[in-house]
């Protein structure tokens, strides 16, 4: 057996090595570690500024130079932000003309999402830095979107500090329009957390078109939680034009949720206005989803009243379809 030590021996050796060499080949080099722990930036768009903003994680770079996942978020690397400066500085003038030339300068210049982040910095800062600021550039904002986009993230933000602040912050805002935009923001983002303190505070004011529009944000809210509980609270209410504008509003979102339910209780409505209005709005929703059930219902409705508003509505809808898509008459169907 002696002649075969040498092999033995030799063989062992030749084992140790291997694993010595796989070992080495598996762990990650210096190179490797530092290339993977510091990202380089993702390259210029082709219109000198950064890409899209998102919230994917930091990209990497692949051996030939190819960007590997998206771009950076500005959380990570706040030089990503093409209007930082200009912002900063816009903020330490005494009026708001530099911040809404940068506003308007932005739909041309930056993508949609990048303009989406910069009025969420607007919004932020002026909330941080001075409210009635903020209150007044919402007033000067001549676009519609950006200026609802503004004021939603104004109330936000000061919301998620204090609500009552920021329920006092809507109080002083002297344009009617304007404010009741806000309060209707106010008690939908509000009533998303604490629905009690949000009725509590909707019973303290006093102008009815404000009133309105945050009962209109609170029930949308509450109509996303519970429509059973919305529909009961806004049907015990005492008879009035603010009833009828919340049941109206109540109407629809159900109308979106469950057309066959809200047309059958759309129909008991007392006050015409309202009925024929939120009628008319479930109808036509379930008549897009199943349009002869929808007319069969109309037709067989008792009071001679409610059956000629709901068959106008059936009428609206079918004429309103296009003639691409017709719906059958209730003639053309067989007899139940």
């Amino acid at each position: 057996m002696k002649p075969f030590k040498p092999c033995l021996a030799i063989c062992v050796a030749a084992l140790a090595l291997s694993i010595v060499l796989l070992r080495r080949d598996a762990a990650p080099s210096r190179r490797d570690e530092i290339a993977t722990s510091t990202p380089e930036l993702a390259p210029a768009s082709g219109h000198g500024l950064r890409g899209p903003i998102n919230h994917q994680p930091p990209p990497r770079h692949t051996q030939n130079g190819t960007q590997a996942g998206t771009l950076a978020r500005p959380e990570d690397n706040p030089s990503l932000r093409p209007w930082e400066e200009a912002l900063r500085k816009a903020l330490t003038e005494s009026d708001n003309a530099p911040i809404r030339s940068l506003i308007e300068n932005a739909r041309g210049e930056y993508a949609r999402s990048e303009r989406t982040a910069l009025l969420d910095d607007v919004a932020r800062s002026l909330m941080t830095a001075d409210s009635s600021r903020a209150a007044l550039l919402l007033r000067q904002i001549v676009d519609m979107r950006d200026r609802h986009y503004l004021a939603a993230t104004m109330t936000r933000t000061l919301l998620e500090k204090d609500p009552q602040s920021a329920a006092q912050w809507a109080a002083r805002i002297p344009d009617s329009t304007l404010a009741q935009d806000v309060h209707e923001i106010l008690a939908r983002e509000w009533a998303r957390t604490d629905l009690d303190a949000t009725l509590a505070w909707l019973g303290t004011l006093t102008d009815d078109r404000v009133q309105t529009a945050a009962a209109e944000g609170l029930m949308w809210a509450w109509a996303q939680r519970d429509i059973q509980e919305a529909v009961a609270w806004a049907r015990q209410l005492p008879e009035s034009g603010f009833r009828t504008k919340l049941v109206l509003k109540t109407a629809k979102i159900l109308a979106t949720q469950d057309p066959a339910r809200a047309a059958a209780w759309t129909a008991e409505f007392s006050e015409e206005q309202g009925r024929r209005e939120a009628l008319t709005y479930a109808v036509h929703q379930w008549f897009e989803g199943d349009a002869v059930a929808a007319a069969k219902w109309a037709a067989k409705l008792e009071n001679a009243a409610t059956r000629n508003e709901a068959l106008n509505a059936v009428e609206f809808s079918r004429a309103n379809r296009g003639p691409g898509r017709a719906a059958p008459s209730l003639a053309s169907q067989p007899a139940d």
